[in-house]
């Protein structure tokens, strides 16, 4: 395979190989007729080599050492590893192996590796503990003796079972380097800087061509050696020329019978050197010698703060040697060496691990006394026939006879897995390196973890790494697959992006786990921004084969990136692309959209406002098919009429739902969520009445003044009706801010009978307004626009097209108090936030509902009252303890005052957290967090109102929910 040669005598002559054959002579004729040109692995013609590789015929530079581009050289990147390639193997670069584990379950063995890319780097620590790795039933440790030994020292140190010798019988195969410093003789040992041929004006050759061996004649072949001359490389010259100066001056060079002649002109070279270089003079007239020898081998290897360390006696500090070999030696037993002689690697004296073979210069027991290459590639492809014939496999030893295809290999073999096709980003894009930290549990209660669960879509970034976690693994997890999402649209909250993670991870096990990360940017500050941008809540899966559909949550996590880590990472950012234009396009592209993304979510206040939306009729969001829908047209007692509407769900209520101001039932019924309180109470198989009183938008009479105690007796008016249609003797009630207040008034004056159950949402009959509402009353300001301004109205909806001092207004209330991250571009809730305070926790509403809320929006009526009076009969008053309309403590007092009159029993109070004031009811999640407990009160207390109450219902068509629908929706 390596097609050894001697330099060619038809060559140009070397000066050095002229030099080491003369200096043979002159030591005697014993070493004369020692001295060949020595067979080289370098290539003196154009050829295809026995690989398959086609090589070049060397420019003679004597660059070797550092390695030399003219593809001259065979080494095994010539040979061994193209002829690997082109029969199947699949090479991976910028990789370094840190340990092998057997897995006691399979038998196999975990190989695990850093990968060296530059960009993780950055993070070594964490990188040298998130390692990856791959699983093999055979591995072939070849990383060289001191990588092999590192390998299995640091193995040893994580439970792998080999033998004690291990690290023990280190040689550096008796290499001795000798330098004849000013010779007689022109040696020209230094090479060209940059393989610069045209600059030679003698060629320099190989680094080795000659060699005196003087093992030939030895008795005992201990006492043999061989002595072999070479070569600087250009790119080190400079340096060469400064230490051989430094040392001729402290050593001293010239002997004691050295002539007068001789002396004058050793001393000119020295002089002219410092001017004309190394290619003239001293330096020129150097010859380097390479010897090889025998030492007692008696040199160990130890792992000393996951660092190698050498210790051999009797050399100096630092061992020098371009051969190391041992370690990993040869032996019969386990006791003699830690390979056998088939290279498998020793788990104690006599067995081994089949599956696990070393074949480097490791493995060599003692030293050679020559180059070792040649016994180290012997013993290799030994181990690799046993290996075969262990297996009963068969090695087609026949050489290649045309030239490798560098396009397609000779031999393929189908992948099992499909990898990404990464084509793409050749066009231009972004990568970077990032690190996480955080913790993980079995049971985190969060909303937002949640949201992890949410599906990737299309257009990802890919994602390359581990994850380290002692619950799930002893081991890093390897991602199989990754993908990666950047600022999506979050469109079940308002204004937010979010920045997605979904891995496929690998355990050494065995086990497969789903991995679901979750970031939410959302309106804020900048220092809510980069603690929003830097915190992933994730959420971990089982997999398994037999259950390929059925994904077991096995706990969830939060994960941070530390400010430090920040720091590195924000330098690992990389453009790709093919053309430098597409990777400047790319970076900038990048920092556009990130840069751009994030200041809007800081400076939403001066950002162009964004009106509400025409309702798309045609194509609702989230489609209800109810029962057929009833309506009537009731008058209260003053001659006002107001709609009542009806869906007959079932047996159980029935319940009259009450808005707000300037609301209508569609607050109720809205199919801008996912799920509202009609239909989850529907599908439950209560009787659902609501009522569009002379507040309502949907109600002409609201744009006349009118007070609270004019709407409860359209209040009144619609239980009546309820009692009438229905035959019960008492009704349900749910009612929502001031349609509570007016319930309230209604009970407590006598207006309102035959309620059975109450359900007031975040106020009772203690309207306490919050913060910011007061300050509007001490400032006056309905009065001031009700009489100054001649307003008797004012409506929340609004748009581009509106009057000046509306453009105006609108402009003012971006900067309106709200609470802390509850700023929003959208007009129509700048204007509610100014009529009654924020309505919600924007976190918690969908962007649909926050755009559309024109639909059951509209005119405010100013004139407000006051009343408190008391009642007796089973309640339940929930608050969200982010409502900003009203004091926490306006239901809490109506609930104290009432348990204080009444007794305990027949009250419950609720503060729901994370919730303000609308959002309890529009909420995204208010089908987990607040309908249940709804739910739960009006089971609790059926049998004190309604249609379960003894005689307290007459015969209807009770048919079956699903039987009694039709497609009827009002918008």
């Amino acid at each position: 395979m390596f097609q050894p040669c001697q330099y060619p005598a038809h060559f140009p002559e070397l000066p050095k190989l002229r030099t080491l054959e003369i200096q043979a002579r002159l030591l005697g004729k014993e070493y004369h007729k020692n001295f060949y040109r020595a067979p080289i692995t370098v290539t003196f013609e154009n050829r295809v080599n026995a690989a398959g590789v086609r090589q070049r015929a060397s420019t003679l530079t004597g660059n070797d050492v550092t390695g030399i581009n003219d593809g001259s050289k065979n080494s095994t990147l010539m040979n061994y590893i193209p002829d690997a390639w082109n029969h199947g193997c699949e090479i991976f670069c910028e990789c370094e192996v840190r340990s092998i584990k057997k897995c006691k379950k399979t038998g196999r063995y975990i190989v695990f590796y850093e990968w060296l890319d530059d960009k993780r780097t950055n993070f070594t620590d964490d990188n040298r503990h998130s390692l990856f790795f791959v699983i093999a039933d055979i591995v072939f440790l070849a990383a060289g003796t001191f990588g092999s030994n590192d390998i299995l020292l640091r193995s040893r140190t994580y439970g792998l079972n080999v033998s004690d010798r291990l690290g023990k019988g280190f040689s550096g195969n008796g290499g001795i380097i000798g330098l004849g410093y000013n010779t007689d003789y022109f040696v020209n040992c230094v090479g060209p800087i940059k393989d610069n041929t045209a600059s030679m004006k003698v060629p320099v050759g190989p680094c080795i061509t000659g060699i005196i061996d003087m093992h030939r004649d030895v008795e005992n072949v201990l006492e043999g050696y061989v002595i072999e001359e070479g070569t600087i490389p250009g790119s080190t010259g400079k340096i060469f020329q400064l230490v051989l100066e430094v040392g001729s001056l402290l050593i001293g060079t010239e002997s004691n019978n050295t002539t007068l002649s001789r002396y004058a002109k050793r001393l000119w070279r020295k002089i002219k050197s410092p001017f004309n270089g190394v290619y003239s003079g001293a330096t020129s007239h150097t010859q380097t010698y390479l010897i090889m020898s025998h030492d007692d081998n008696t040199g160990q290897i130890e792992l000393v703060n996951d660092r190698l360390k050498v210790s051999y006696n009797g050399v100096g500090s630092e061992l020098i040697t371009v051969h190391p070999i041992g370690g990993c030696s040869i032996g019969k037993y386990g006791k003699h060496g830690v390979v056998n002689h088939k290279g498998q690697v020793f788990v104690d004296d006599s067995n081994v691990h089949k599956g696990l073979y070393v074949c480097d210069g490791s493995i060599i027991p003692t030293a050679l006394g020559v180059n070792p290459f040649l016994t180290i590639s012997a013993l290799t492809e030994r181990i690799c026939e046993y290996a075969a014939k262990d297996r009963e496999w068969e090695i087609n030893y026949d050489l290649v006879t045309k030239p490798i295809d560098f396009d397609r290999p000779l031999i393929t073999y189908e992948r099992k897995f499909n990898l990404t096709n990464r084509g793409h980003i050749l066009e231009g894009g972004i990568s970077f390196t990032e690190v996480m930290r955080g913790y993980f549990s079995t049971e985190v209660l969060s909303a937002d973890y949640f949201a992890a669960e949410l599906e990737m879509d299309d257009h990802s970034a890919l994602i390359t790494g581990t994850v380290s976690c002692r619950a799930l693994s002893p081991d890093p997890l390897l991602v199989t697959s990754g993908k990666f999402r950047l600022f999506i649209p979050k469109t079940d909250k308002v204004d937010s992006n979010q920045m997605m993670y979904d891995l496929n991870l690998f355990a050494t096990g065995g086990t497969k786990y789903r991995f679901k990360g979750y970031e939410l940017i959302k309106n804020g500050t900048f220092s809510e921004q980069a603690t929003s941008t830097t915190t992933l809540y994730i959420l971990i899966m089982i997999l398994t084969e037999e259950e390929a559909d059925i994904r077991k949550v096995v706990g969830r996590g939060i994960l941070r990136i530390k400010p430090s880590d920040l720091l590195k990472q924000l330098t690992t950012f990389r453009a790709t692309g093919e053309t430098s234009e597409s990777r400047i396009k790319a970076i900038i592209t990048f920092k556009n959209f990130f840069v751009t993304t994030i200041l809007k979510h800081i400076f939403v206040r001066f950002l162009p406002l964004v009106y509400s939306q025409v309702f798309p009729v045609v194509k609702p969001f989230y489609y209800k098919n109810r029962p057929q829908k009833e309506i009537w047209e009731i008058t209260a007692e003053d001659g006002v009429k107001s709609l009542l509407h009806r869906y007959q769900g079932g047996r159980k209520g029935p319940i009259l739902f009450v808005h707000g101001a300037s609301m209508s039932h569609e607050m109720w019924t809205t199919n801008l969520v996912k799920n509202n309180i009609v239909d989850y109470l529907l599908e439950r198989g209560y009787d659902i009445f609501l009522i569009d009183n002379r507040l309502s938008t949907a109600n002409i009479a609201s744009k006349e003044q009118q007070t609270l105690d004019d709407v409860r007796l359209d209040q009144a008016a619609a239980t009546k009706k309820i009692r009438e249609i229905t035959g019960v003797e008492k009704i349900g009630i749910i009612s929502h801010c001031t349609g509570s207040i007016v319930t309230f008034m209604g009970l407590l004056d006598g207006k309102i009978g035959g309620v059975g159950c109450l359900i007031a949402s975040q106020v009772a009959m203690h309207p306490f307004v919050g913060f910011w509402n007061r300050v509007k009353m001490y400032l006056n300001i309905i009065p001031f626009t009700r009489y100054i301004l001649r307003q008797s109205l004012f409506d929340a909806r609004t748009s581009s097209e509106t009057n000046l001092t509306n453009k105006i207004l609108d402009q003012l209330l971006r900067f309106y108090p709200v609470p802390k991250g509850q700023n929003c571009r959208n007009a129509l809730c700048h204007r509610t936030s100014f009529c009654y305070g924020t309505l919600y926790q924007h976190e918690n509403i969908n962007q649909q509902i926050h755009d559309y809320q024109n639909e059951f929006v509209g005119i405010v009526n100013l004139t407000t009252m006051q009343h408190l009076v008391k009642v007796k009969f089973s309640n339940l008053y929930h608050s969200g303890d982010k409502n900003v309309v009203f004091d926490l403590k306006s239901a809490k007092k109506s609930y104290d005052a009432l348990r204080l009159v009444n007794g305990a029993d027949n009250y419950v109070y609720n503060e729901i957290n994370n919730y303000g004031h609308s959002d309890v009811w529009w909420g995204t999640n208010a089908n987990e967090d607040v309908f249940p407990k709804v739910l739960n009160h009006l089971e609790e207390t059926q049998h004190l109102w309604g249609y379960t109450l003894p005689n307290g219902f007459q015969p209807f068509d009770d048919s079956p929910f699903h039987k009694n629908r039709s497609n009827s929706f009002p918008y």
